[in-house]
């Protein structure tokens, strides 16, 4: 499981927030990855656009901290028509202050027992574009957190550059299964805890090798 990123406490999640119903049912080809992965993609950003702040009704990003950096992220679309799938980036979230990045993409593909080539090849896309920054100079770690959606689940992938071992180092899930022919309720609890992980909070020390001693 990632080490430089903390989701939301189930508590604070179910207490302070009211999340719009999460449901895939009715599409028109439901063994078609492309259909799937759009029809997740679509209702996924509904539920983190519309959902509110109890007693308050802010919406969900500006209280957690994490802001938009499509415009000046390497946000692609590849097709690669030789493994018969696309994929592409969707959304890319920072937060001041730190180097961590939160990113969300889609894989039209079935495959449930590997990581993706391209889920590699956007991690360290981003992971590169993220170094370069002058901010972050100082730091010797930039910690991505990247939720896949591929057919009929969803996973959570973390990845930094270890400079000191010179290699990408990926801490790789256990699928969040949501099936077109499960129940709303069991779509809906898998899709919490994906969301609980996008709004996770950063941490870890980004600036020294030695807090990975032991994880």
């Amino acid at each position: 499981m990632p080490i430089f990123f903390q989701p939301m406490q189930p508590t604070e999640f179910k207490m302070g927030w009211d999340i719009p119903e999460f449901d895939v049912h009715g599409l028109i080809a439901p063994n078609s990855a492309g259909e799937y992965c759009h029809s997740v993609s679509r209702r996924l950003g509904n539920c983190l656009c519309e959902a509110t702040q109890k007693h308050t009704n802010s919406l969900l990003f500006p209280p957690t901290g994490w802001y938009s950096e499509n415009e000046t992220g390497p946000c692609e679309y590849v097709k690669t028509p030789e493994h018969h799938y696309d994929w592409f980036t969707i959304d890319i979230y920072g937060i001041r202050g730190v180097p961590h990045l939160v990113a969300l993409s889609m894989h039209m593909c079935h495959e449930d027992s590997h990581i993706l080539r391209s889920e590699l090849m956007i991690l360290t896309l981003m992971t590169r574009w993220n170094l370069r920054k002058k901010e972050w100079l100082f730091h010797v770690m930039v910690p991505v957190l990247l939720v896949s959606i591929r057919a009929h689940e969803l996973r959570v992938i973390e990845a930094y550059y270890d400079d000191d071992k010179k290699e990408l180092v990926v801490r790789y899930s256990a699928p969040f299964p949501i099936r077109p022919t499960d129940s709303q309720k069991i779509q809906q609890q898998n899709i919490d805890e994906v969301i609980r992980w996008i709004c996770s909070k950063p941490v870890g020390d980004t600036t020294n090798f030695e807090f990975l001693k032991g994880k």
